[in-house]
């Protein structure tokens, strides 16, 4: 009985090992395993059969070790659920490896080998093994730009690729707060330096990094070449090339900047150590383990991971988040149910943005940053509150509000928000600036009359940029 590499049966579900014995029984009859001597010696059994999601979507890829004396493997599979599935087989590409491709996305699948010799029999199988075709990462939530927070300041990327920050700028004018001129298209804010990707062709595109900030240790010097992805730890950086290597600069004191060789996904700076994800879904940290911030769970698959100041946390593929590392202030909790579509995880809490957009925060005195109706496409955090942005233009602001802070106007519609160190500004619909919040320091909460694109709170002061690009600041001014 002769067997093509594209051959393809389907049996209904119902018949599964009947349908293996049948197949297995034809061959049998014309090929009698007296005749196996003549192929090297008695026919062994596939062994250490594994199945991974990935490397691309709706795929599995298997591997086993390959029976003695065999000189093909037959793959069989058929959808667990059995909900409507159909038992297939075919004969593997080369010999203990195998990957499948036209699976349904985020379907599991049960997966067998069995071992031959051609046209002499069929036995010996490896064990059943079970994986889920890899599926599409969810959706993120639809933001109209980027905000990164770093380590006592803050920078904007507005729709415009312009960089807005504020905050501290850093000893002897480290200067993290001043980005350049320019529209980037893509930032990350570390300890006390900014990176971004410069916007070349848009900002799909990848291009060029440029820092600003300390770099004493070499944070700030970003190597030439063009990149899709940059992220800005304590004192290194790591980033993205267009092949989807890991290249990283700056302090190595711990390894931090070794990055290993093969493709990633995504890459994640934290604190003294880094983590990347692969592009299966496997996470792979090096640097500072101290606190097993390095030490990602082994088998686990991810669609995102995220390095703090001590732990790092990821979104599994069946969007719970998991964490490792320091957990004194509960910010690293192994397990956290939901449907996530990122996380962020800082130095003593973590948080978190369902598919849906609510904004979900745990660690050290989460409860200031835990809002539990407030679906957001922005969100920005103050000294003792946070205000996020919803889809609809609602501001909802949570934590304290001993000033007002947090006593936002229920009416009205925004299309920014700032929140202060104990007051709150934003831009509404009509390009007019409201603000909310403590107002002895000189007025920071009383704005002036105009049309202003963005607006800016900070500790004392605020600023904003009037729609004829003017400049106009109110507030401390000592």
């Amino acid at each position: 009985m002769s067997i093509s590499r594209a051959m393809v049966r389907r049996i209904r579900p119902a018949f599964w090992w009947a349908a293996v014995a049948v197949v297995l029984l034809a061959v049998l009859a014309v090929a009698p395993a007296t005749a196996a001597e003549a192929q090297g010696g008695p026919l062994g059994s596939p062994a250490g059969l594994t199945a991974t999601p990935g490397p691309g979507v709706s795929e599995v890829t298997l591997a086993w070790t390959p029976a003695a004396n065999a000189t093909l493997h037959l793959v069989y599979w058929i959808a667990a659920d059995g909900g409507g599935g159909e038992f297939q087989w075919r004969l593997a590409d080369e010999a203990g490896a195998a990957t499948f491709s036209d699976l349904e996305a985020g379907r599991e699948y049960w997966f067998i080998v069995i071992a031959g010799q051609v046209g002499v029999s069929w036995s010996g199988w490896s064990e059943w093994v079970k994986a889920e075709a890899r599926a599409a990462p969810p959706p993120a939530p639809d933001t109209a730009a980027a905000i990164a927070a770093g380590g006592k300041h803050t920078c904007y990327l507005q729709p415009d690729g312009v960089v807005q920050c504020w905050g501290a700028n850093g000893d002897a004018d480290k200067g993290q707060a001043d980005p350049p001129d320019g529209a980037f298209a893509a930032i990350s804010a570390g300890y006390e330096h900014t990176c971004g990707i410069r916007a070349v062709d848009g900002p799909a595109e990848s291009g060029p990094v440029e820092c600003w900030g300390d770099n004493s240790s070499g944070q700030s010097a970003a190597p030439a070449g063009s990149f899709t992805a940059i992220d800005a730890g304590r004192a290194h950086t790591c980033g993205l090339r267009d092949d989807g290597a890991a290249t990283c600069w700056g302090s190595n004191e711990y390894g931090q900047t070794d990055a290993p060789a093969g493709r990633f996904a995504g890459v994640s700076a934290g604190g003294e150590h880094t983590c990347g994800l692969r592009d299966d879904g496997r996470v792979e940290c090096w640097g500072d383990n101290h606190y097993r911030q390095s030490a990602a769970p082994a088998g686990a698959l991810f669609y995102a991971v995220s390095a703090g100041f001590a732990h790092t946390c990821g979104v599994k593929r069946d969007g719970s988040v998991a964490c490792w590392g320091a957990n004194s202030d509960g910010q690293a909790p192994a397990s956290m149910a939901g449907d996530f579509a990122m996380v962020s995880a800082g130095q003593r809490h973590t948080c978190g943005v369902t598919v849906a957009g609510e904004a979900v925060c745990w660690g050290y005195d989460a409860h200031r940053w835990n809002v539990a109706d407030a679906p957001a496409r922005a969100v920005s955090a103050g000294d003792e509150h946070a205000c996020g942005l919803r889809a609809d233009g609602a501001v909802v602001c949570w934590g304290s509000n001993r000033y007002g802070q947090s006593s936002r106007p229920s009416s009205d519609m925004f299309k920014s928000i700032s929140a202060g160190g104990f007051h709150t500004c934003g831009v509404r619909t009509d390009d007019t600036v409201a603000c909310w919040g403590y107002n002895g320091d000189g007025g920071q909460a009383t704005p002036p009359e105009g049309s202003f694109q963005s607006v800016s709170a900070w500790g004392g002061h605020t600023c904003g940029v009037r729609t004829d690009g003017a400049v106009a600041c109110w507030g401390n001014n000592s």
